[in-house]
């Protein structure tokens, strides 16, 4: 099988009232299916971040200031044609395990990840127009 691999990542930077976040992605031709999941990534991991930096700074102290992650991930079909991930981090008492946690309830659709940033949306108060906007229409 042929394997895949995608390099994430998310950069923070805390400014005087708001905080700089952002995503990237390095990897070569990628798959349409893979492609989503990291266009998934890359719009929800800043929602996540937003909504839970004070948290974030009270178990990881060191991110106060900032930081930079980097999640290396290779992505296979298994046998019965199924795709999974694989990715670890060497320390888990750094940030990078709180990113890669959040990737993989994306991956695996936890409802938290959709309830947590449609109460982002809410607080946003946009119209039901522009909040639920669908391309397709």
């Amino acid at each position: 099988m042929k394997k895949y691999r995608a390099k994430f990542h998310v950069s923070v930077q805390p400014k005087e009232d708001n905080l700089g976040i952002k995503t990237g992605i390095e990897s070569a031709s990628l798959p349409p299916q893979i492609t989503e999941l990291i266009s998934d990534f890359m719009v929800k991991i800043p929602i996540l971040i937003r909504r839970g930096w004070f948290t974030i700074i009270d178990k990881y102290p060191d991110t106060e200031n900032g930081f930079d992650v980097v999640l290396s991930f290779d992505f296979e079909k298994d046998e019965d044609n199924d795709w999974t991930a694989s990715c670890h981090v060497d320390d888990v008492d750094k940030v990078d395990c709180l990113i890669l946690g959040m990737t993989k309830m994306i991956i695996q659709e936890d409802p938290v990840i959709d309830e947590l940033i449609e109460m982002d949306l809410d607080e946003l108060d946009l119209p039901d127009s522009i909040q639920h906007f669908d391309p397709t229409c």
